[in-house]
């Protein structure tokens, strides 16, 4: 458990850094708003297509682990 905490200690450091970034980069962006939240909406899009597609390749690869035999897994214990 010690390990956990220490982990979310880090990962609230890298949130508070962030945000402070994000200041930094508002100063040094020379785009108007409006062309901005269409790039940073494409972006997002594609990041989030990308998940999804991940995310259904490894819930077919799962499917197809689960339905084999045993002795073709590899292991002797089923997920």
């Amino acid at each position: 458990m010690p390990n956990d905490k220490l982990l979310q200690y880090l990962h609230l450091h890298f949130i508070v850094f962030i945000w402070g970034f994000t200041a930094v980069l508002g100063a040094l962006i020379s785009i108007d708003a409006i062309p901005l939240v269409w790039y940073r909406m494409a972006l997002a899009s594609v990041f989030i297509l990308f998940y999804l597609i991940y995310k259904l390749i490894h819930k077919k690869l799962l499917r197809v682990h689960s339905t084999m035999p045993i002795w073709l897994r590899g292991r002797a214990l089923p997920w």
